[in-house]
């Protein structure tokens, strides 16, 4: 094989890799490694052979490297080892570019022919990119998703990261800037002694303990030492550190996951990430938040649905706390990612509300409403079963009157509804309560918000609105 030059290939045992066996390792071998393990597998070896090897080592079921810069080296890590935070931040290139492509769309599949192509986004700019009419183009997005094609360019305006009025020239300016603050940012923690202190090792401990569990049956986040999953790591630890007062809360990781597997880009999906966290901060924070939220939520069902309010309340779980995750998450773990992301387009949009996710929250309960009575029931025939006499049938059925029930009903429901149709659900909801007389005063702010303006908040410095 004349790409094996000045190499052995003896070392074929599987076994663990270190740092200096690695230039032992053949071009051969690399591929057959990396097949055999389908995960994370980078090699040390001359650039030559890195290029070759680009387009086959496998760095998850669904990515593949695309492009290796001369400086990007690391030892090989195989099944078995785990590279020290430190030694990973000062050997991997600090800017992941577009090294890497990830193409888990094709094993996510859904179909979508009637989502928006970036063909139909066009016809809403202008030939330099601006939006002339962002509101009609939201719209849309709320009554037909956008295609996995498009996402990603439409989720930077959805989410504020880049203004609607800005020239295509103008967002590649702005975001090239950012993206070189960002990676800045990351140097100052990731390649100095504060890598040493106590408080940033507890960070990135607790950090990579959630990193290594999010989303791992999900093509991306695939295999041992995962470039996206320590590129997650790297984000939240550098938004942490960007500003005092900031602590790590569980879920964060759960917030991004779905923002790195649509930009595939870490500088961009750490812009988006920032952006979100304005909204969410919040309720990881202090809480009050979500304590509104879920009271809004009580509400909402109490008007729309009267019967699941009344079953609700009569197992004291008025407190809606089994719906905490729902709405702390944008249900990200209440379906696939790539479901998830559909619902993402949604609430996003802030189409007739800023407070969608309620209605999907609401819906959710609607279309489970009848198999959570039916639970009810089952668990009570169980009981009687299980039960010796009267005294303890009766012990037992009152259990069932707890919210355990509920939150043990509402806790195993993940990935068991049609998204399409908790969607549709939740549409109807929102048109339902926007055209009712009667709706109650102290609900009015979830559909009541300042229309969408050109003095947009997140105007950049040479991003100026266009001329009327």
């Amino acid at each position: 094989d004349d790409d094996d030059d000045n190499v052995d290939d003896d070392n074929d045992d599987g076994s663990e890799i270190n740092e200096v066996d690695a230039q032992q390792y053949t071009y051969k071998n690399v591929i057959e490694e990396a097949h055999r393990h389908r995960e994370a597998l980078v090699v040390e070896l001359p650039f030559v052979h890195l290029q070759q090897l680009a387009e086959k080592i496998r760095r998850c079921s669904a990515c593949v490297i695309m492009h290796t810069p001369v400086e990007w080296r690391m030892p090989i890590l195989i099944p078995g080892t785990r590279a020290a935070m430190k030694l990973r931040a000062t050997r991997r290139s600090l800017i992941l570019d577009d090294q890497y492509t990830c193409d888990w769309e094709k094993d996510c599949f859904l179909e979508e022919e009637n989502f928006i192509q970036r063909s139909t986004m066009q016809l809403y700019m202008s030939e330099e990119g601006r939006f002339s009419d962002f509101d009609s183009f939201k719209k849309l997005v709320f009554f037909r998703n956008l295609h996995w094609t498009t996402r990603s360019e439409a989720w930077l305006f959805l989410l504020e990261v880049v203004t609607p009025w800005s020239t295509s020239k103008q967002r590649s300016d702005i975001l090239s800037a950012r993206a070189t603050e960002y990676y800045q940012k990351k140097k100052k923690w990731a390649l100095t002694p504060a890598l040493e202190s106590s408080h940033l090792q507890t960070l990135l401990k607790d950090l990579m303990k959630d990193a290594i569990r999010t989303d791992r049956t999900f093509p991306m986040y695939t295999g041992s030492h995962n470039v996206w999953l320590e590129a997650m790591i790297d984000i939240i630890t550098t938004w942490l550190l960007d500003k005092d007062g900031r602590t790590y809360c569980q879920g964060m990781s759960d917030l991004l996951a779905p923002l790195l597997a649509v930009f595939k880009d870490e500088a961009l999906a750490f812009l988006a990430f920032e952006r979100l966290m304005q909204r969410m901060i919040p309720h990881f924070d202090s809480g009050a938040g979500m304590v509104r939220q879920l009271g809004d939520l009580r509400e909402l069902i109490k008007f729309l649905s009267p019967d699941i309010h009344d079953y609700i309340a009569n197992h004291d779980s008025l407190d809606m706390l089994f719906a905490y995750r729902w709405l702390l998450l944008f249900f990200k773990r209440e379906f696939r990612v790539h479901e998830a992301m559909l619902v993402w387009d949604l609430i996003l949009s802030h189409y007739r509300t800023r407070s969608f996710s309620l209605f999907v929250a609401t819906a959710m309960m609607q279309l489970s409403f009848t198999s959570l009575q039916r639970s009810k029931s089952i668990s009570i025939v169980s009981s009687n079963f299980g039960a010796d006499n009267k005294d303890q049938q009766q012990q037992q059925q009152q259990l069932l009157l707890t919210p355990a029930h509920i939150l043990q009903f509402y806790s195993r429901i993940s990935n068991t509804l049609d998204v399409r149709k908790v969607l549709q659900t939740a549409k109807e909801n929102l048109y339902n309560f926007r055209c009712a007389k009667n709706k109650p005063e102290h609900l009015h702010h979830i559909i009541h918000f300042p229309q969408y303006s050109r003095k947009y908040p997140t105007m950049e410095e040479g991003e100026s609105p266009p001329t009327t």
